[in-house]
């Protein structure tokens, strides 16, 4: 005959401890799963982080031999949390050779889809810049990147270029001031096409031989081509 005897108290109270068991475990998994659901997302801001730190020791100094420059290399392996930075807290800032960096850097990106969607309207934006060197890097990267979208933003920008951005006392007074240096060549003034900055000739800037204003409007002139626009 069967001894065992049912105590009602103590089967509940192993009931309840086996639930409370169960929803410990439950939230102990549940939170390693958030954990690593979340990992993606601290590693990107961690490497955020690391782009700004680089573009912070960049700021204001032109990238006059990026391909030898550790940092640089460093941030371009960076990837998409680089570009972030890049294109959202850089390309707009209010000092011209900081802007210029920054287009360089994204011209350098090895991803090049993922500049094309993330810096687009930035770029487009850029072609209204005060500076015309910001204005001619910008119209061709998006001729690079082929924004078609922004075609009709280079044609503004292009009859700006023509109609609104240089006057005739404009050119005069660039022209004026244009310097021989080395040989037989001209240079004209930094300023010309980068606001105040110090005005410095670098022989390794070439553009600084082409007047500011066919500067601008040639590189806008090849994107509109490039997106298969017509120029007037």
């Amino acid at each position: 005959m069967s001894s065992n005897i049912e105590f009602p108290y103590f089967t509940e109270k192993r009931k309840d401890t086996n639930y409370l068991y169960y929803i410990v475990i439950g939230s102990f998994l549940l939170l390693i799963v958030i954990c690593i659901a979340l990992i993606p997302s601290w590693v990107r801001n961690l490497q955020k982080s690391k782009a700004r730190f680089i573009m912070k020791k960049l700021a204001g100094k032109p990238l006059i031999n990026p391909i030898g420059n550790t940092m640089i290399f460093t941030l371009i392996n960076l990837g998409e949390p680089g570009i972030d930075v890049i294109s959202d807290e850089y390309l707009e800032v209010s000092d011209n050779i900081t802007q210029l960096d920054a287009l360089q850097l994204l011209e350098m990106s090895k991803n090049k889809d993922y500049v094309k969607k993330k810096a687009r309207s930035h770029l487009i934006k850029l072609l209204s810049d005060s500076e015309p060197s910001v204005r001619g890097k910008a119209a061709k990267l998006i001729g690079e990147y082929d924004i078609k979208e922004a075609l009709p933003y280079l044609e503004k920008a292009l009859d700006s270029e023509y109609k609104e951005k240089w006057s005739d006392t404009d050119m005069e007074l660039i022209e004026s001031k244009k310097r021989r240096f080395m040989s037989n060549t001209f240079h004209y003034e930094c300023s010309s096409c980068h606001g105040n900055k110090t005005d410095t000739i670098v022989a390794s800037c070439k553009e600084a031989r082409i007047k500011p204003w066919d500067y601008t409007r040639t590189q806008i002139k090849k994107s509109i081509d490039m997106l298969g626009g017509k120029n007037n």
